[in-house]
């Protein structure tokens, strides 16, 4: 028998072959080592750089809602002229909201581009911007150009008291820069003014001119007042009761709308706010009112009445009478009050309507 292991020829030297094995492994484990490491920075990387992204995005989309959330917030809370500038907080960020006049129109309404930028401060510090804006129609809470208007004939030969233009608290409002008349009729009237009541305002009494509608001298759209889109209503008379009165120290101002023709008033139903006669309209004794009495009909009053702000009679053209307003007997006490003119007709008034395609981001 052979025995190989004592042939010199295939004797193997000592630690050869191992040596040979032992220097290749060490380096393909380090390259191994060395692409995995790659790899997990790449991936670091990735990561790191897909976190910045979508704090970005996050922090973009939300100066979006802010910059969106202030025009809208802007829209909802004005009436008439919108500020220059205002800055409202809205959730996480600011809005910068600015107003430009663009046109004006008929009837104290105008046209503004609104522009609002939403800025947000990101989790490193760094600010995001967006903008957006809108051409929005606005219109002017109306005006009144006396205690008591009519737009037909004014009948008061047997009344007795006071009809006043005279504001009764000077300096709460900033609409009103003095006194108004007691009286505004058309020229052509007939105007009856008896001995016992005294009429008061610059002037105390105001001719209208032939052929202007209440539209014109007050700013009021009887069509808007009175649409579904119109202001909303504490109650509309019938099927609504009337309200209960407004507990002491309440800040609200009711709108109260009367769909019967002729409707009744009486004590019983004093109050304030802004009180809306589709058809003609009627006092009895005891009425008590504060803020406006509009009437798109005739107004009617049968005993003693007091009312502090404004009245309006005839502003429905369809439904006008002569004479438009007849104080009848009773005792008349009859005052402008601005503040509550002014209170009253910022519930009433239409807030600013955006104009449909005009709303846009810019990049």
């Amino acid at each position: 028998m052979t025995r190989l292991e004592c042939n010199p020829r295939f004797r193997r030297p000592a630690g050869g072959v191992l040596r040979q094995e032992a220097g290749f492994t060490l380096p393909f484990a380090l390259f191994t080592l060395a692409l995995l490491s790659l790899a997990a920075t790449g991936g670091f990387i990735l990561a790191w750089a897909e976190l910045r992204s979508s704090q970005a995005f996050g922090a973009g989309v939300t100066a979006f809602y802010v910059s969106d959330g202030g025009l809208q917030q802007t829209m909802a809370g004005i009436t008439g002229t919108p500020p220059p500038t205002q800055t409202l907080v809205i959730g996480a960020g600011q809005a910068r909201v600015t107003a430009t006049r663009l046109l004006t129109l008929g009837y104290g309404e105008s046209l503004y581009r609104l522009s609002s930028q939403g800025t947000v401060v990101g989790p490193r510090a760094e600010t995001y911007h967006r903008t957006v804006d809108v051409v929005a129609w606005t219109a002017e809470p109306p005006l009144f150009p006396a205690a008591i208007t009519s737009s037909t004939g004014f009948l008061a030969g047997a009344a007795n008291g006071i009809i006043s233009g005279l504001d009764q608290i000077s300096g709460c409002s900033g609409r009103y820069t003095g006194a108004v008349a007691g009286v505004a009729a058309p020229a052509s009237g007939p105007i009856s003014l008896g001995p016992g009541l005294q009429v008061t305002g610059l002037p105390a009494v105001r001719s209208l001119a032939p052929g202007v509608s209440l539209r014109h001298v007050t700013g009021l759209s009887w069509t808007d007042l009175t649409a579904v889109h119109g202001p909303p209503r504490d109650a509309s008379i019938p099927p609504d009761p009337w309200p209960p009165p407004l507990p002491a120290g309440s800040s609200r101002w009711l709108v109260i709308d009367l769909h019967a023709s002729p409707a009744r008033l009486d004590a019983g139903n004093s109050g304030r706010g802004a009180l809306i006669a589709r058809g003609d309209l009627q006092l009895d004794a005891g009425f008590r009112w504060r803020g406006l009495i509009l009437v798109g009909g005739a107004l009617r009053v049968r005993g003693d009445i007091r009312v502090d702000g404004a009245i309006v009679a005839g502003l429905d053209s369809t439904a006008v009478s002569t004479p438009g307003v007849d104080l009848g007997t009773g005792q008349i006490d009859i005052r402008f009050d601005a503040c509550a003119a002014e209170a009253a007709a910022g519930v009433i008034a239409p807030r600013p309507a955006a104009q449909p395609g005009t709303w846009h981001e810019e990049m």
